[in-house]
């Protein structure tokens, strides 16, 4: 159980969702403190929790794996999440500068850089 004045108390289930919340440092780290509790029912019975920083999604074929609020995201969710044309994120969001971040999903990968924005390969 987590909990914060802003979030109020939320839920970390066990498994793979808590299992990377943890290993990302847990409200220390990028994520911050859970805004919801887990939420199934997805496509390919797949899950996934709102941070105040981003998400972890998870389905059987691509485990745990974080998005950080930022352009990626916000790209991801315009192309439809996981029932889009990307599918589920298949590597965690990384972002080895401060000028670029990438994320590889099911159908595709999302680069972004500071001169031009995400773009789909």
């Amino acid at each position: 159980m987590y909990w914060s004045p802003t979030t109020g108390a939320r839920t970390s289930t066990t498994g793979s969702i808590r299992t990377a919340y943890r290993n990302a440092k847990s409200e220390n780290g990028i994520l911050g403190y859970p805004l919801t509790h887990e939420i199934c029912g997805l496509r390919d019975a797949g899950c996934y929790q709102s941070y105040q920083n981003g998400e972890i999604m998870w389905s059987p074929k691509t485990g745990a794996k974080i998005t950080a609020t930022g352009p990626i995201r916000t790209a991801y969710r315009k192309a439809g999440a996981e029932n889009g044309t990307l599918g589920y994120p298949t590597t965690n969001q990384t972002c080895p500068t401060t000028t670029r971040c990438t994320q590889t999903f099911q159908r595709g990968t999302l680069t972004w850089t500071s001169t031009t924005g995400v773009k789909r390969t």
